[in-house]
């Protein structure tokens, strides 16, 4: 009797959702409670973890699902997804909520994922809000960013996403307009 589900043609019985994105959510939400209900909830968490996971990350048909675990379990699923699915947390999860210490994870773990495959969002450039990134005691942070010489495009336009999509004043308008002036090529 929820709008969340649809009855499989083919099984009466059986119920569907509605959209793969919700379910997702859904699935997260329920996942997270169950966690942090548990009576031993870092067992229960690496058991989940264990489970959604291989020695490569966890599998792309999971990844919808797993990027909404650290909002639901910030203290016990969300250190894990974050240092190993950074991007999937950014492009399917909710990173504009993302506490301090998870925006921080955040860009240490894409800055891990850059020196390892520098090339991870090749085909896919669209703006992703992620205002959890830029928040202001990360302000440090994302400032080393900007003006570090060795930091790659993908970072520089992750955060640039991030802080085009959040609200109030730009503390690194000084930052962006050396990086607008400057004519040197730079490292992809």
């Amino acid at each position: 009797r929820s709008n969340l589900f649809r009855v499989a043609p083919e099984q009466p019985d059986h119920f569907r959702p509605l959209h793969r994105t919700v379910a997702e959510f859904v699935g997260a939400r329920w996942m997270g409670r169950m966690i942090e209900q548990h009576g031993n909830p870092a067992r229960a968490a690496a058991r989940l973890l264990a489970l959604i996971s291989t020695d490569h990350g966890i599998p792309s048909s999971l990844r919808g699902l797993a990027a909404w675990l650290p909002r639901f379990s910030p203290a016990w699923l969300g250190p894990a997804i974050i240092e190993t699915e950074p991007y999937a947390v950014l492009r399917y999860g909710d990173p504009d909520n993302l506490s301090a210490s998870q925006g921080a994870a955040m860009l240490d773990s894409f800055e891990r994922l850059i020196a390892f495959d520098p090339y991870f969002r090749a085909g896919d450039w669209g703006r992703n809000s992620a205002k959890g990134l830029v928040q202001p005691p990360l302000t440090e942070k994302v400032r080393h960013i900007f003006t570090d010489s060795n930091a790659t495009y993908q970072m520089r336009s992750i955060v640039f996403d991030a802080l085009h999509k959040a609200s109030g004043d730009l503390p690194f308008t000084s930052e962006l307009v050396a990086i607008a002036l400057d004519t040197s090529p730079r490292r992809a």
